[in-house]
């Protein structure tokens, strides 16, 4: 996925100031937006003093791993690590971060696998990956665009599996549009 990503050096603002003028909410992103745009035209047009810079990287891309199974299924208890987390196979009864493996359907195992990471309560996995299962691949992508998602690790020690680590992340063509 190919994506393009603002990064903002907000002037001397600390980012205590920066929130309480863009009051960044998820639950009201419009108005957010419009604070952020009322912000970064004051900036253009002199009202506030100061430096503000808008670094726009088009074309970024985040990173991607895989875990790919077999119609052989993992061993029970056996585990691979994403974004320092352990998930554990289980033949059944799978809870938190495990994942039910199918007997003879590498699919299912996969299917499992994915639904397991995207389900994690745990915060380093729910605020930096999430999985998607095509056949028998696991394919993990980076929450952010860029190089930053190529320095997260996978490892894996599940039979019947392969593993390639986070890579292919990339920041794409950055352009500063100084407005001071």
């Amino acid at each position: 996925m190919v994506l393009s990503r603002l990064d903002i050096d907000h002037g001397g603002l600390s980012l205590a100031q920066f929130n309480g003028i863009v009051n960044p909410d998820a639950t009201n992103t419009k108005d957010s937006a419009r604070r952020l745009a009322a912000l970064i035209n004051s900036y253009g047009s002199g009202t506030r003093p100061g430096a503000f810079t808008l670094n726009l990287a088009a074309g970024s891309v985040k990173a991607t791993a895989t875990i790919t199974f077999t119609n052989t299924r993992p061993v029970a208890a056996e585990t691979f690590v994403v974004a320092g987390t352990t998930f554990t196979a289980r033949d059944s009864g799978a809870s938190g971060n495990e994942f039910n493996t199918d007997v003879a359907d590498g699919t299912v195992t996969a299917t499992n696998c994915a639904a397991a990471i995207n389900a994690s309560a745990t915060a380093k996995v729910t605020d930096s990956v999430s999985a998607v299962a095509v056949g028998l691949v696991v394919t993990i992508t980076a929450d952010v665009a860029g190089t930053v998602g190529n320095g997260l690790v996978l490892t894996e020690a599940l039979a019947n599996t392969t593993a390639v680590d986070f890579a292919s992340g990339s920041e794409g063509t950055e352009t500063n549009l100084p407005l001071s």
